[in-house]
């Protein structure tokens, strides 16, 4: 198991490289695009205000090892499985729970629950009370928290991380790598009004042209 779990870190390092120049076509996109800029520029602008901030810690704030664990929680209960004992300290913390796999173990790496959260909180009270205040403000905090989680995420990865072991370190750490690069290129996408479906078909489209040129180099094409 441990080497078909090695051999799909090895798969998924060409889909990280891919998502990135998705990534980085996108944001030229958008660059490009007057009526998007405002809103990227707001998403950027929290982001690197919130990794900042969040640089700035020595030390892992006891709020996130809470959210750390609640993504285990969510991420179970996703998968139809219990958690209980959940458990906050200054060095760490932990939970049970009766359903694991490579999802609910490496979630708190690539699943921002407070980013979640957060816009959770203000779709429903735009549904609720219609206008909630300047669209920007809600967007640099939504950057804050994805920024302040990327950088949770790089420096709980400095150290040796137990959640990691199960599947090997290039599998978990090439599955981390692409989901939050895919999931930042979705919330560009989506503020920058190319959409879900927009970005998705474009990185499938750069994929299935880095898989071609790949075949043609080994010959295969």
């Amino acid at each position: 198991m441990r080497a078909f779990k090695f051999l799909i870190g090895l798969l998924l390092a060409p889909v990280a490289a891919v998502t990135v120049q998705s990534l980085a076509g996108l944001l030229a996109d958008l660059a490009r695009t007057p009526g998007a800029r405002s809103a990227v520029a707001a998403l950027v602008a929290g982001a690197m205000l919130g990794a900042v901030a969040r640089a700035a810690l020595r030390h892992t704030p006891r709020l996130d090892i809470l959210v750390h664990e609640m993504t285990h929680v969510v991420w179970t209960w996703l998968f139809g499985g219990r958690a209980s004992r959940l458990r906050v300290g200054r060095s760490g913390g932990s939970v049970q729970v009766t359903r694991d796999n490579i999802w609910v173990s490496l979630a708190p790496y690539f699943f921002p629950l407070t980013t979640v959260a957060l816009l959770a909180v203000w779709g429903s009270a735009r549904l609720v009370f219609g206008n909630v205040g300047a669209q920007w403000i809600w967007l640099t905090l939504l950057g804050a928290s994805w920024g302040a989680h990327t950088i949770g995420v790089v420096h709980l990865l400095r150290v040796r991380q137990p959640d990691l072991e199960p599947h090997g370190r290039l599998c978990s750490l090439t599955l981390i790598v692409t989901v939050n690069l895919f999931g930042a290129g979705l919330a560009l996408a989506i503020v920058g009004n190319e959409g879900a479906a927009g970005w998705f078909f474009r990185w499938v489209r750069e994929l299935t042209l880095a898989l071609r040129a790949l075949l043609d180099v080994w010959g295969l094409g």
